[in-house]
């Protein structure tokens, strides 16, 4: 399994029978430099070859590779997925790769999974198929799990002393490649307050509801005289590869409390209608604002 440390170029052949061999004798003097065609009908089928020639005391040596074997990747929930290809670009069937001692084989959907690494860098492996071997390198990645979400309130509930409700979008990803966020295990929202003497207070919303995909809601309530809050979306995964939780957090989103963020003398809102979405912006008094730049 030392294959990614071979050099075929350098390698020592002392030793070894050569499965084709022969002597060729050509016409023209030997201190005169000319150029000769040789056939190399050993190296008909697909294969590694180490073509070397020697005479008058010097080598030289070629390496031909025939029909190598070509890897398609993507980046899955459990780890690499690859998809063997031959010279033609096509699909092989059967295709094993040998990778850290160990041989891949292709599943159902014809891919090849390798996990992930808990000691991500650039690696080599091999690729075998119909009795083609290719040597292939690619970055190994680790877990790297990262939560994004999208929260909304709704301006008409923003008020001190009542109960807003919070909408959450959450998106997990796994390498940058979304994940079913029901990986989430002890989903939670963090909401801190502040009030007008700038005092702060935490209170966490646990018991979410991931089961259906797409935005899930939470009750919160403002406490008296609050100016703004933040809401934090945070959660674990279990990880595949050390099989530890893996904690996760979004960015924290801000959100102003009142009808307009203080010192702000107009407020944009977002409409839909049949026509699509369009944006309003209103003073202090709910009067429109027109030639607004935004």
């Amino acid at each position: 399994d030392r294959f990614h440390d071979l050099d075929v170029v350098g390698l020592d052949l002392d030793g070894l029978v050569p499965t084709d061999e022969r002597t060729l004798g050509f016409g023209a003097a030997p201190l005169l430099r000319h150029t000769e065609a040789i056939e190399l009908e050993a190296c008909a089928g697909p294969g590694l070859y180490v073509v070397e020639l020697i005479g008058g005391g010097l080598t030289s040596r070629a390496v031909l590779e025939k029909g190598s074997l070509h890897l398609v990747e993507r980046i899955g929930a459990a780890g690499h997925m690859f998809r063997v290809l031959d010279a033609d670009r096509r699909p092989v069937q059967g295709a094993v790769v040998r990778f850290g001692g160990r041989d891949f084989e292709a599943g159902e959907g014809g891919e090849i999974l390798v996990p992930y690494t808990e000691d991500p860098g650039r690696k080599a492996l091999l690729v075998r198929a119909g009795g083609v071997a290719s040597l292939r390198r690619f970055r190994h990645l680790g877990e790297r799990y990262a939560l994004d979400a999208a929260v909304h309130a709704t301006t008409e509930s923003l008020l001190a002393g009542a109960e807003a409700r919070i909408a959450v979008r959450p998106r997990l990803t796994l390498n940058g490649q979304p994940v079913d966020a029901r990986l989430l295990e002890d989903p939670r929202l963090v909401v801190t307050s502040t009030d007008r003497s700038g005092a702060t207070a935490s209170k966490t919303v646990q018991d979410l509801d991931l089961t259906e995909p797409g935005v899930l809601g939470a009750t919160v309530r403002i406490p008296d005289r609050c100016v703004s809050f933040t809401v934090t979306f945070e959660g674990t995964v279990r990880g595949l590869v050390a099989g530890e939780d893996v904690s996760v957090a979004a960015e924290a989103t801000t959100i102003r409390v009142g009808t307009i963020a203080d010192g702000s003398p107009h407020q944009t809102l977002l409409h839909r209608d049949v026509r699509g979405y369009r944006l309003e912006v209103r003073g202090r008094n709910g009067a429109p604002v027109v030639d607004r730049v935004l």
